[in-house]
């Protein structure tokens, strides 16, 4: 979301810019809007309560399936299991991955240097 609230105008000009054939990034480019807004718009009928309502229910759903989430997070449902600490284990496993492969390409690239210098005994 790019921060533009929708109001009743808006929704005019997308319903005016798309009746006229512009195509759909163009328009939400125009609005400073999203194309999946647009979208939005256009599937609820260029009707703002309509849109309203459609926007409304996609946020309660996107809260319900964050709050099911941190649920899942659980072991066995019974002890709270820190979401913060899940987070951290997986940045510090990613930067570990990165670290590993990092040494491997140093590796190479000293193994490829000493084929073309060797050392001199």
């Amino acid at each position: 979301m790019r921060n533009r609230k929708i109001t009743v105008p808006v929704i005019n000009g997308i319903r005016q810019m798309f009746n006229a054939g512009t195509k759909q990034k163009y328009i939400a480019k125009a609005f400073n809007v999203s194309v999946a807004t647009i979208q939005n718009v256009r599937k609820t009928g260029f009707d703002y309560n309509n849109y309203n309502n459609l926007v409304n229910r996609q946020l309660n759903k996107w809260k319900l399936n964050k709050s099911n989430n941190i649920v899942k997070a659980t072991k066995d449902s019974k002890a709270f299991v820190d979401v913060q600490s899940i987070t951290q284990d997986v940045k510090t496993d990613f930067i570990l991955e990165k670290i590993a492969k990092l040494e491997s390409n140093t590796n190479w690239l000293v193994d490829r240097i000493m084929r073309i210098f060797p050392e001199d005994k």
